[in-house]
Protein backbone atom coordinates (compact mmCIF):
# COMPACT_ATOMS: atom_id res chain seq x y z
CA UNK A 1 0.00 0.00 0.00
CA UNK A 2 1.56 3.10 -1.62
CA UNK A 3 -0.31 5.48 1.65
CA UNK A 4 1.20 3.12 3.97
CA UNK A 5 5.02 5.06 3.37
CA UNK A 6 3.43 9.05 4.14
CA UNK A 7 3.94 10.77 6.97
CA UNK A 8 3.50 13.99 6.51
CA UNK A 9 0.81 15.71 3.48
CA UNK A 10 1.98 19.07 2.00
CA UNK A 11 -0.86 21.36 -0.06
CA UNK A 12 1.01 24.30 -1.87
CA UNK A 13 -2.19 26.54 -3.15
CA UNK A 14 -1.52 29.87 -5.05
CA UNK A 15 -2.55 32.41 -3.25
CA UNK A 16 -2.73 34.78 -6.03
CA UNK A 17 -5.73 32.58 -7.72
CA UNK A 18 -8.78 32.99 -8.35
CA UNK A 19 -11.81 32.07 -5.98
CA UNK A 20 -12.90 29.44 -8.57
CA UNK A 21 -9.43 27.92 -8.50
CA UNK A 22 -8.83 28.18 -4.58
CA UNK A 23 -12.20 27.04 -4.10
CA UNK A 24 -11.38 24.00 -6.18
CA UNK A 25 -8.22 23.50 -4.22
CA UNK A 26 -10.09 23.22 -1.25
CA UNK A 27 -12.33 20.84 -2.32
CA UNK A 28 -9.75 18.68 -3.68
CA UNK A 29 -7.71 19.29 -0.12
CA UNK A 30 -10.77 18.45 1.57
CA UNK A 31 -11.29 14.95 -0.37
CA UNK A 32 -8.27 14.04 0.41
CA UNK A 33 -8.06 14.12 3.69
CA UNK A 34 -10.78 12.10 4.04
CA UNK A 35 -9.29 9.05 2.58
CA UNK A 36 -8.82 6.67 5.82
CA UNK A 37 -4.97 6.62 5.29
CA UNK A 38 -4.56 10.17 5.35
CA UNK A 39 -6.89 11.69 7.65
CA UNK A 40 -4.88 11.01 10.73
CA UNK A 41 -1.73 12.44 9.08
CA UNK A 42 -0.16 15.88 9.87
CA UNK A 43 -1.06 18.42 7.45
CA UNK A 44 1.52 21.11 6.35
CA UNK A 45 -0.22 23.86 3.82
CA UNK A 46 2.24 26.42 1.74
CA UNK A 47 0.59 29.38 0.81
CA UNK A 48 2.65 30.65 -2.38
CA UNK A 49 2.64 33.48 -4.35
CA UNK A 50 2.61 35.46 -1.25
CA UNK A 51 4.59 38.41 -3.12
CA UNK A 52 2.42 39.11 -5.87
CA UNK A 53 0.03 42.20 -5.37
CA UNK A 54 -3.86 41.18 -4.23
CA UNK A 55 -2.59 37.98 -2.70
CA UNK A 56 -4.67 36.30 0.03
CA UNK A 57 -2.57 36.62 3.20
CA UNK A 58 -2.24 33.65 5.82
CA UNK A 59 -5.90 33.80 7.51
CA UNK A 60 -7.97 34.58 4.05
CA UNK A 61 -6.22 31.00 2.66
CA UNK A 62 -7.14 29.78 6.18
CA UNK A 63 -10.66 30.34 5.81
CA UNK A 64 -11.33 29.84 2.00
Amino acid sequence: NLFSYIFLQVFVVDSSSSDDDVDLAAAELKEALSHPSLESLPLLVFAGKQDVNGARNADEVRTG
